[in-house]
Parts: structure tokens; C-alpha cells; sequence
């Protein structure tokens, strides 16, 4: 059984009362991308700065839902001068403040994709390993205990261009 490995970028926990964003960045996701400090904290308008318009929708909409389970989607951030933005897949839990996030960069969802469909494999059973597990709080770490089932299931489904 192939394991492929993967890292999360950031920990987002938006607090749908105060209209608070904070954002907990990983040491490895701090490195690649030249960052300095490893949180960040964005209240009412400055959200939308850093966030995608759309996704700052997003971030009310969810939390008038009443979705139970974990789900997922694709979130867009400005984090460094770029001529794009970064895209992120999303695993969210919504809870009684607002809605916690784990994210990881697009990019590196599709490249296991790819690599799976290099296999030519059907197994859905593939091991992803979080690389960067470690660094999660404990709390997180209980919270998003089947994280990497998930992220199984995301690089298993079917993608439609659209």
C-alpha cells in the first residue's frame, strides 16, 4: 500500500461573533513561503483583504448552516504579493463560536492526485501520512483525528472541470 505524504499549510478559527479571523500558520508553510511571524488576527473589513471576497461569504454562510459533520472547501487567500491568489482545500467543523479550518495548499492535493493516477490503481485505501501532524495542538489533533480519511476521499473523487 503507496503512503503519500502531505502538510498542512494553516489553522484558520473565525469567530462568528466578534467577526474575528485568526490564522495559525505551520513552521514548514512559514519557511516556504518566507513568512515572518506565525499568526495573524483580522477583524470585520480587514478580512476581506486577506481572503477572497467570495470565501468571506463563505465564512458567514457556513455558520448559519447547521451541517454537523466535517466538510470541505476551496478557500483563496492573499498572503504574499502575487499575481494570484493561493488556493486552499478546506476541512471545517463548524462550533458554537463559529467554524474551525485546517488547510492545505491545492497545489499539493492535485499533485497526489496525479500521482495516484500514475499508479493506475482503483484502491481508495491510500495512506496519507500528515507530515506535519506534530505540530497541531492537542486540541486540534483530537478535532481533526480522521483528517487524513478525508483527505483519502477528496484525492479519490472525481474531478469535473466546470
Amino acid at each position: 500500500m503507496q503512503s503519500y505524504e502531505i502538510c498542512w499549510a494553516f489553522l484558520l478559527d473565525y469567530d462568528k461573533n466578534s467577526k474575528q479571523l485568526n490564522i495559525e500558520f505551520s513552521d514548514q508553510f512559514m519557511i516556504e513561503n518566507h513568512l515572518q511571524q506565525n499568526q495573524m488576527t483580522f477583524h470585520n473589513d480587514e478580512i476581506c483583504t486577506f481572503l477572497h471576497r467570495y470565501d468571506c461569504r463563505k465564512l458567514g454562510y457556513f455558520c448559519e448552516t447547521d451541517i454537523k459533520d466535517t466538510f470541505d472547501t476551496l478557500m483563496r487567500f492573499t498572503i504574499k504579493k502575487s499575481k494570484y491568489p493561493l488556493r486552499t482545500v478546506a476541512l471545517c467543523k463548524l462550533n458554537d463560536h463559529g467554524m474551525s479550518c485546517i488547510h492545505f495548499e491545492e497545489a499539493k492535493l492535485v499533485r497526489l492526485r496525479k500521482l495516484k493516477r500514475q499508479e493506475k490503481t482503483q484502491k481508495s485505501s491510500k495512506m496519507i501520512d500528515i507530515a506535519n501532524s506534530s505540530d497541531l495542538s492537542t486540541d486540534s489533533q483530537s478535532f481533526f483525528s480522521k483528517i487524513d480519511q478525508y483527505l483519502a476521499k477528496i484525492i479519490e473523487r472525481n474531478q469535473e472541470v466546470v
